[in-house]
């Protein structure tokens, strides 16, 4: 059975949004998420910007729309990173990406390191959402992965209204934005140990009733809480 760590933003968020569906899709691997359109899109898009950063593969038309952001976020002075894969440990040292010490990792879409100042964008395909800690996170493996960055600005760059969601941080922050991940943390530890994974009732019980629409709702289908409830045998 695999363990809460190491954590990364999702999987903070995913515990923090139902335990028990938490548990179940990542932990046990009891049921699996039914991948939707829109995933499968943003996992198109990922791929494509990437592969103009690191090989100047030319966007093709269907991604045109990204061409004004991108032919931007090049000219910016730096070194460029694309899909970049971090990983801490808990001493709070950076580490191999797929290191058994690893305490957290993540990978962040695109990084521009220019002396002692980066950039971090997280493209969104999605739907605008309010902001979340997922940008701190970010900044907090980053400061660690290059110890002569002091300014780092993030951002979420959201694709389809071409809006953007931005956070800055300085290096002294750091031990402060470490610290607000602690007990989040902790909580998925003590659930871990005491095999206690409540569930969170929320509107993702239910199936989506859009006409035509596939399911939208939770798979685990052993919650009480779901509209498809069976007991486990």
């Amino acid at each position: 059975m695999r363990s809460v760590l190491p954590f990364s933003w999702s999987a903070l968020e995913a515990y923090n949004t139902c335990p028990k569906q938490y548990y179940e899709l990542k932990i046990a691997r009891n049921f699996q998420e039914i991948p939707h359109e829109s995933s499968l899109w943003g996992t198109e898009v990922h791929e494509a910007l990437e592969l103009l950063v690191t090989e100047q593969k030319p966007l093709e038309p269907r991604y045109s729309q990204y061409t004004p952001l991108m032919t931007q976020l090049l000219a910016a002075p730096g070194e460029k990173y694309a899909e970049l894969e971090l990983a801490v440990d808990q001493n709070l040292e950076i580490c191999e990406f797929d290191s058994p010490e690893a305490w957290t990792r993540g990978i962040d879409d695109l990084v521009i390191v220019n002396g002692p100042k980066a950039l971090s964008i997280d493209y969104k395909t999605g739907k605008k959402k309010p902001f979340s800690r997922q940008l701190e996170l970010s900044a907090c493996r980053l400061f660690t992965k290059f110890p002569d960055v002091t300014h780092i600005s993030t951002a979420f760059a959201w694709l389809a209204t071409k809006e953007w969601t931005r956070a800055s941080y300085t290096r002294d922050q750091l031990p402060y934005l470490w610290e607000g991940f602690y007990e989040g943390v902790s909580q998925m530890l003590w659930s871990e140990e005491n095999n206690v994974w409540p569930a969170k009732p929320s509107g993702l019980c239910k199936k989506s009733k859009r006409p035509g629409s596939t399911y939208a709702g939770c798979p685990v289908a052993t919650c009480p809480q779901s509209e498809f409830y069976r007991r486990a045998r």
